[in-house]
This record gives C-alpha cells, sequence and structure tokens, in this order.
C-alpha cells in the first residue's frame, strides 16, 4: 500500500543524501518540487531514515518532467557492492496530483529491497508495480542505466558507488518478452520499433 513504509517526524536527511542532491543539482538544477518521506519509528524495518523526490517540471523548451530520489543509497543493500538512487522521466507536463502519485511510487521503489531483501541493479524488472502518472497502457518496470551511451547514470560519494535506476515503465507484452527472451530480446524490439521509452505506448 502506498506510504507504508513512510511516516512524518522531521527528520533530516543523511550527509550521503545531501551529496546526491548536490549532485542532481549540478546535473538537472534547482528542483521546482520536493516530497520527503521519512520512516516511521517502528514499522518501517531498514528502509532509509528519509527519502526525498524532487521534481523538475516540464517546459515549452524542454518537455520532460523529471523525477529522481536522493535518500535510498542511505542505505546498503543485501548482497550487492554498489548503492542506488532512482531517476524517471515522462515526455509531459503532470499536474500536481501526478507529481505527488509519482513521487509516492518513487519512494515506495526505494523502501523495496529494504521491506524484501532484494536488490536492484540496472536491467532488473518489476512486474504488477502499478502504472506510474504518463504511462497509463504499463504496469511492469525495467531499470534502465544511461539511455545514451557515456551518459550520466552513477555518482561517485567518496568510495560508495551510487547507480542511477532509471525507471522505464514497460507494458506486459514487452515484461513478456523480457521474462520469455531476456532483456536484450526487449532492448532489441524497443530499438527496432522505435519505441519512446519517454512515452506510453499506443
Amino acid at each position: 500500500t502506498e506510504l507504508d513504509a513512510w511516516a512524518v517526524s522531521g527528520k533530516a536527511p543523511s550527509a550521503l543524501a545531501g551529496a546526491v542532491h548536490d549532485a542532481l543539482l549540478e546535473h538537472f538544477g534547482e528542483p521546482e518540487h520536493t516530497f520527503r518521506f521519512e520512516a516511521p519509528e517502528a514499522g518501517g524495518g531498514d528502509v532509509p531514515e528519509v527519502v526525498d523526490v524532487f521534481a523538475w517540471t516540464a517546459s515549452p523548451s524542454v518537455g520532460i518532467t523529471n523525477f529522481a530520489t536522493a535518500g535510498m543509497s542511505d542505505r546498503p543493500m543485501s548482497g550487492v557492492a554498489h548503492r542506488a538512487e532512482l531517476h524517471f522521466a515522462v515526455r509531459a507536463a503532470l499536474g500536481a496530483d501526478d507529481l505527488e502519485r509519482a513521487a509516492t511510487t518513487l519512494a515506495n521503489l526505494a523502501a523495496f529491497p529494504f521491506l524484501t531483501g532484494r536488490s536492484l541493479d540496472w536491467w532488473h524488472t518489476l512486474v504488477r508495480f502499478g502504472s506510474l502518472p504518463g504511462f497509463p497502457s504499463c504496469s511492469a518496470i525495467l531499470l534502465h542505466p544511461a539511455f545514451t551511451h557515456g551518459g550520466w547514470d552513477r555518482i561517485e560519494a567518496g568510495e560508495t558507488t551510487i547507480k542511477i535506476l532509471n525507471v522505464v515503465p514497460i507494458t506486459e507484452d514487452e515484461m513478456a518478452t523480457a521474462r520469455d527472451e531476456g532483456v536484450g530480446s526487449l532492448m532489441e524490439r524497443i530499438y527496432r520499433d522505435d519505441i519512446d521509452l519517454l512515452r506510453d505506448r499506443d
């Protein structure tokens, strides 16, 4: 359920989350919106104490709304050396309700590894995660590295490597291709059909 890992208690972000925030600011500029999600005093498991979700809204010159988390990387994930933060982009302008809904979905996804013991990495897929704003036809998620060769998909904070996991909504049919034939076959199909990963499917 939404926000089941989060409560409001006035906690401050960690130093590592602050370093992520600074890197996001350098890359995207000042966000227009900030949504803060805070772990409850009890019952939150090992979720990060604070996860901020920043949003940069679409403009006439840049028709993409971007979201990014800061705080997920405050906790190590099980069985992997890297830590992670999330990025989600949609080629659309979103209203206030959709901005909050997207932020809530990302916050819940940020809690997922710590509530389940399952680490997240590039090329992982998640089924039945619910649709994100702008993607009513998509109910699964692909975690994508940088969209361009040599693109920005990690933050180095001291000795800590933080991978930026691009949250790409995919359809049930695309998910079936990834499951049955592998993510490589899915990406070949996406490139062949010239699918825009930042838009819903027709």
